[in-house]
């Protein structure tokens, strides 16, 4: 849960949150998922059974949401309050941050996802639909000439509706520039009595290029106004504020080069989705002896046409990437130095730290088994361990076959173990195993469980060859490796243990060609 309100360690306890101020409820105040006051429905759960034993292993509550909530400032940080659903006949106990050992401290594992800086690309739509509108001509279509033309001439005037395709941007596209360019080349040679102001408007509706003339919008569906109905920018029908303007000067002559109007304003409506994208309505503010024509989509020169030009912010997520290749190195590494023990039915209480070999099997009605680590502290949960072999030198019943083959399996120790008092019984000073023999996990998570991480077999009418056996040990490495597990190293028997002892060379053979190896192959 949420605890409702800071606390302070140096005094918190079931009736206080902090010095002299107590709890409104004794036990802690908190908010539950939904918000309710002392609420019910947790953030996070986890089941133990109460058939289920501590096996000294981290367990994990999936608090997302309630981090997220700390993260993003809707709620003040005052921590994670936890409690059992039902609090009766049903204590547990985990090592807290002062239980002194690192491996075992509580533990808060986030994954975050940085937001990649935005990339800018620059965009130009070439392929305009245009069409004149002429006060002179007001029902003919002028659908294909090749220029576009605003502003006032012989008592007439002339304007433009210009559309270009935005479908491929969509509500998440930031546009930061949007500038529309026209390319100037008439009157030639001529100045014009009064300057012409370009003004740009949003078309109040859609129009069809096949029918829009200076009267209509479509076949049959007239203007509401003669000459165009248009929004201005803030939202006035026929209104004078233009989304955007440009100023030819009435002395300057056309220079046949283009000519930008920023539309980043209009564009950005289009593109949010905040308004159909009905184009461009392009008209002179004062419509008098000004006239100038530019080029339009029909004019056949492409460096002439008009074009809208677009500059926008994309993540980088969005942007496919080539990936950068990287050679995988293979190492290799093979660890020696294995602490291992010998465990001995017939002499239960007995540690066999020192002996000069390791047993499995079974002979004479007793069973032997052992118990064997190495160091992995060296590797991380960034090592991906390709191959783990476990090399075991055999060497006795020296020239003799045995009655039975022997399966020699890997387990998972299912706590720490320690070699100086380990054996048949205890696996540390005054501590026992649950079961004679050892406590293990198998490949699927059981207790006590029938199937090993890995196996090899030797047939009963082999006879020890004085050569290194290797056991593929490697998902149980990279359990331990990842920290999925801790490492507890390996519990080695036989699967059936009657009639096919058999024995191996251990860390304490005094000859480093013969003793235990752990061979890895890995890329870091």
């Amino acid at each position: 849960y949420r605890p409702a309100s800071s606390w302070n360690t140096s005094y918190v306890s079931w009736n206080k949150r902090d010095k002299n101020v107590a709890w409104k409820n004794a036990g802690g105040d908190w908010y539950d998922k939904k918000g309710v006051l002392q609420g019910s429905t947790p953030y996070a759960t986890i089941t133990f059974k109460g058939s289920t034993l501590p096996d000294n292993r981290y367990y994990e509550l999936d608090v997302t949401e309630l981090v997220k909530e700390y993260v993003t400032g809707k709620y003040e940080n005052t921590g994670i309050l936890i409690k059992t659903r039902t609090e009766n006949n049903n204590y547990i106990a985990f090592y807290s941050n002062e239980g002194g050992i690192e491996t075992q401290k509580p533990k808060l594992n986030i994954t975050t996802k940085e937001t990649p800086a935005p990339i800018i690309i620059n965009e130009t739509i070439n392929e305009a639909i245009d069409n004149r509108l002429r006060e002179a001509s007001p029902d003919s279509v002028y659908q294909d000439s090749a220029f576009i033309d605003v502003g006032g001439m012989n008592d007439a005037r002339y304007r433009d509706v210009i559309w270009f395709d935005l479908d491929e941007f969509n509500d998440t596209t930031e546009v930061t520039d949007s500038t529309l360019s026209l390319y100037w080349y008439y009157p030639a040679g001529n100045e014009r009595p009064d300057d012409t102001v370009i003004e740009v408007y949003r078309p109040a509706s859609e129009w069809n290029s096949s029918y829009v003339n200076w009267n209509k919008k479509d076949k049959n569906v007239a203007w509401k106004n003669a000459g165009g109905d248009w929004y201005d920018k803030n939202g006035i029908t026929q209104g004078d504020t233009p989304y955007a303007s440009i100023a030819l000067k009435g002395s300057e002559l056309p220079d046949n080069k283009y000519h930008e109007i920023d539309v980043t304003e209009l564009v950005n409506e289009y593109v949010s989705g905040k308004y159909e994208n009905t184009g461009f309505l392009i008209k002179a503010r004062n419509e008098n002896n000004n006239y100038i024509a530019f080029y339009s989509n029909e004019c056949g020169k492409e460096t002439q046409k008009p074009s809208l030009n677009i500059t926008k912010k994309v993540s980088s997520e969005n942007i496919p990437v080539v990936p950068e290749i990287i050679e995988k190195i293979t190492l290799n590494a093979t660890l020696t130095g294995a602490i291992d023990n010998r465990l001995r039915e017939a002499s239960p209480d007995a540690v066999y730290q020192d002996s000069t070999f390791i047993d499995v099997g079974g002979m004479n009605n007793a069973v032997y088994r052992d118990i064997m680590w190495f160091d992995l502290n060296e590797f991380n949960n960034a090592t991906e361990v390709t191959s783990a072999n476990l090399s075991l030198y055999w060497y006795y019943p020296a020239e003799n076959s045995r009655l039975n083959d022997t399966v020699i399996e890997v387990y998972k120790p299912a706590s720490s173990w320690n070699s100086s008092y380990v054996s048949w019984n205890n696996r540390d000073k005054n501590v026992a195993w649950k079961n004679p023999g050892g406590d293990w996990y198998d490949k699927n998570g059981v207790s006590q469980g029938d199937t090993p991480y890995a196996s090899i077999t030797l047939k009963g009418s082999e006879l020890p060859d004085n050569k290194y056996h290797e056991i593929d040990v490697t998902e149980l490495v990279n359990e331990y490796v990842s920290g999925n597990y801790a490492n507890t190293g390996f519990l080695i028997k036989a699967r059936d243990e009657n009639n096919n002892y058999v024995a191996f060379y251990s860390n304490n053979c005094g000859n480093e060609t013969q003793v235990p190896k752990l061979q890895l192959e890995y890329i870091n």
